[in-house]
């Protein structure tokens, strides 16, 4: 009898603006979703050099934007006493 493989994540295979090829996916490690990417190495000069770099990719932070109030809190009050009207 075989044991079921458990997954631990997936990839997606994209395309670069210079049409190379690469995978963008999601590894769960330890309860943490990890988002990474891998790159072919295309400079191989040995059988036993990997054919793939794997990359912990930065996590993106969305920011909110700012409403007009928060702009115009961070403008100087000297500023506005400089402006000749």
């Amino acid at each position: 009898m075989s044991e079921k493989q458990e997954s631990i994540g997936a990839f997606w295979i994209k395309n670069s603006k210079k049409g190379l090829a690469y995978l963008s996916g999601i590894i769960e490690l330890g309860g943490k979703k990890l988002k990474v990417v891998a790159f072919q190495i295309t400079s191989k000069q040995k059988e036993n050099q990997p054919d793939w770099r794997l990359y912990l990719q930065a996590p993106y932070e969305k920011k909110e934007p700012e409403t007009n109030q928060e702009k115009l809190n961070e403008i100087d009050k000297d500023e506005l006493e400089e402006i000749p009207f």
